[in-house]
């Protein structure tokens, strides 16, 4: 059991840099989330996903309505999943650094 807390505590004193780092990152991310703007999401949601059928001259795109109605409720979302993935990170930072207790 000592050889296994010793190699434990020696690889926590190894990793301290890099970890400290990541952390220090990850707050940073935190502070300073990287949102998706609305002109983005409209973007990506106007991409046509046509499956090549051809449209009659006289059709009229039912996509603005769509985008104009969804873009906020998407933007929200992707922004809400970046911030987890970013709290999740951190969470399995701290874990690994409280491990087995020797």
């Amino acid at each position: 059991m000592a050889v296994e807390t010793k190699a434990y505590v020696i690889g926590l004193l190894e990793s301290y840099h890099k970890r400290m780092n990541q952390i220090a990152l990850l707050h940073y991310e935190l502070e300073h989330p990287a949102n998706v703007s609305p002109d983005e999401m409209i973007g990506a949601m106007s991409l046509g996903h046509g499956d090549g059928a051809a449209r009659g001259k006289g059709h009229i795109s039912n996509k603005t309505l769509y985008i104009a109605l969804n873009y906020q409720e998407q933007a929200d979302r992707i922004n809400s999943e970046a911030h987890e993935e970013v709290v999740d990170r951190l969470a399995a930072i701290y874990t690994f650094t409280d491990g087995p207790q020797p």
